[in-house]
């Protein structure tokens, strides 16, 4: 188990090997490449596999919401779970970080079901 602390403030903790650690440590042109918790200085919190710093899949959290499920740059991007800060869920596929195309559920925080294709989140 490990923590680094980057210059910029973010926060790395992950369990490491030994081999790990040090590729952690080393960061490969400055990207992690483990499993961990990375805290920006947002407030952002992504736990996932990193792969020279690319989460795949990961739980995110952030401005009171938390998404769990694929991402591409950082970003919602293809299936995944989006629960919003007013408790509003989103399942279904996500591109550049918006609810998006094909078939989806919606439960508002009122608990009303909404199932159907979807096309920029409409």
């Amino acid at each position: 188990m490990g923590v680094i602390v980057r210059k910029n403030g973010e926060k790395f903790d992950a369990t490491y090997t030994e081999d790990t650690f040090l590729t952690a440590l080393t960061m490969i042109d400055g990207k992690y490449n483990t499993n961990g918790t990375l805290t920006k200085t947002t407030g952002e919190v992504i736990t996932g596999n990193f792969v020279y710093g690319i989460t795949t899949v990961a739980v995110l959290k952030q401005n009171g919401e938390e998404y769990t499920g694929e991402l591409l740059s950082g970003k919602y991007h293809g299936k995944g779970k989006l629960i919003n800060a007013n408790g509003d869920r989103y399942e279904g596929i996500f591109k550049n970080g918006a609810f998006s195309y094909g078939s989806g559920r919606v439960v508002d925080y009122y608990g009303s079901l909404y199932v159907g294709n979807y096309t920029d989140g409409n």
